[in-house]
Order: C-alpha cells, then structure tokens, then sequence
C-alpha cells in the first residue's frame, strides 16, 4: 500500500487530512501543488477546485478521496487494521 498526499497549500481539508493521517500513525508521502491539471489527473475526473486529493494505491487498485471525507477515512483505518498490509 502507497499513500501519497496531494496537499495544496493553505488548504484547510488538506490541513485536516494531514491532521488525520498523523494522528492514526499513517506513513504517507506529500506532494505539494496547486497545479489544478495535476490534481485532475490524480482524481482521475475534472475538478473545478484545488483541493488536496489522498491517492491510495493497493497493488493495482489506485482510490482517490478528494478533501476532506472522514467516512472514507475511517475505512482506510479499518482496512489497515484489518489486512495489515506492506507500505
């Protein structure tokens, strides 16, 4: 499992992202950008805004959470605790 960080700076959900992923001890890289065709292309459709996107990527499997979606978040949590998998 790779867990990359898209954060766009001063954003407040990516602020709260990061928050969470430290707070659950969850190893992730950030990449900083407000490059809007970059965040598109990491979540794989066209988004109107720059907000920070968490790219999960599990073997094949690539999941991407735009801003914010604790609900999504906490399912990471138990999918970690879960399978334990390799990061």
């Amino acid at each position: 499992m790779n867990i990359e960080l898209y954060f766009v700076p001063e954003d407040e959900e990516g602020i709260l992202i990061k928050r969470f992923l430290k707070e659950n001890n969850i190893q992730f890289k950030e990449i900083m950008t407000d490059d809007l065709r970059i965040l598109q292309k990491v979540a794989h459709f066209p988004i109107q805004r720059k907000v920070s996107i968490l790219e999960i990527r599990y073997g094949h499997h690539v999941q991407a959470i735009i801003g914010f979606v604790e609900r999504d978040l906490n399912q990471l949590i138990e999918h970690i605790k879960k399978y334990n998998p390799k990061k």
